[in-house]
Parts: structure tokens; C-alpha cells; sequence
């Protein structure tokens, strides 16, 4: 009776952007974790608030962003963005007093 004035399946405003999104970064986004090409928005849905930020500008004047996930002891995600966008994502584990180990070969 109501469904014509009252969709009932919408969902949030969230969930209706990440539908409209490309597979690989709605399904990044789904598992939580960051992919390159992603803007900030998309790693905030995908990983939360970083823990810290640090901005700088490269040699050629770009602006480049850096977002750290994690506390040591423990995994750490190192997130580069380059003009907005994710152009490098780095995990590692970080041992008592934040020394990061080398970061684990890829899964085979």
C-alpha cells in the first residue's frame, strides 16, 4: 500500500555510494582493506580513521599524503595518496617501541 510513496529497501547513504562504485574498490571497501586508485573517502569507509597523517610536497610540487594505521606492537597499514588518489599501501609489523619489521612477501 505504501511502497509506491515509501521505498523500504534504500539503504544508507553510504551503502548507495559504495553500490555505485567500481567492483575491485566496493569489493576493497567490503574487505576492509586499501586498494590503489582509491580516494580518501574510499580508505575511510575501507579502514577507518587513521591513527596519524603527515602531509608534505614532493619535488615536483605535488602533494603527497601519508595515513598510518595500527600501534606497535602490531600489523601497521602505511597509506601514500599522490593528488588524492592511493599510489602506494604498505603493511608491515611494528615490534615493541615501533620499530617496523620488513614487510612480509605476498601471499602465494
Amino acid at each position: 500500500m505504501l511502497s509506491p510513496i515509501f521505498d523500504f529497501e534504500k539503504h544508507t547513504a553510504a551503502e548507495q555510494y559504495v553500490d555505485k562504485l567500481p567492483e575491485p574498490i566496493k569489493k576493497a571497501i567490503k574487505e576492509q582493506r586499501a586498494v590503489e586508485g582509491m580516494d580518501r573517502d574510499q580508505v575511510l569507509l575501507a579502514l577507518g580513521k587513521p591513527r596519524s597523517k603527515s602531509r608534505e610536497t614532493d619535488k615536483d610540487g605535488d602533494e603527497i599524503e601519508d595515513w598510518i594505521y595500527g600501534d606497535p606492537p602490531g600489523k601497521m597499514i602505511f597509506v601514500r595518496f599522490n593528488e588524492g588518489k592511493v599510489t602506494k599501501i604498505n603493511e608491515s609489523y611494528a615490534n615493541v617501541g615501533g620499530i617496523t619489521a620488513p614487510p612480509l612477501p605476498p601471499p602465494r
